[in-house]
């Protein structure tokens, strides 16, 4: 087996195991897929069918702690879905969220250059 083809099977796993940490929540198995995979080279900003990062889909689904560890780990709050919308802006859009101020809170506080690109995000309880 090639190395571009072992590479693409390491980023699909880690990939798929990330999407499924960030929609379940589940903190543990989002840091052992991102300790094996990291270190293997995968890519954290991976997309599912609708464009969507892990971070938007941890975000969306309101787990913060999956989706801080992400952030802390180099996942970009700006990385854009297929409809062209940042997590900051996906997030800052959802009037349903899950703890959204929570949620933009954490994107912030990691990324505090972008407090005033979306929608909603200065105005967010900060």
């Amino acid at each position: 087996m090639r190395n571009s083809e072992l590479m693409g099977r390491v980023q699909k796993t880690f990939s798929y195991e990330l999407f499924d940490a960030g929609r379940d929540g589940n903190l543990n198995a989002a840091r052992e897929a991102l300790e094996r995979g990291l270190e293997e080279g995968a890519r954290i900003d991976g997309r599912d069918k609708d464009g969507r990062t892990p971070l938007q889909v941890a975000c969306l689904h309101g787990h913060i702690d999956v989706a801080r560890l992400l952030l802390e780990n180099g996942a970009s709050p700006v990385a854009k879905d297929k409809d062209g919308l940042t997590t900051l802006e996906y997030i800052a859009g959802l009037e349903c969220a899950y703890d959204r101020d929570k949620i933009l809170e954490a994107l912030v506080e990691c990324y505090p250059e972008y407090r005033d690109r979306a929608p909603g995000v200065a105005g967010a309880a900060l």
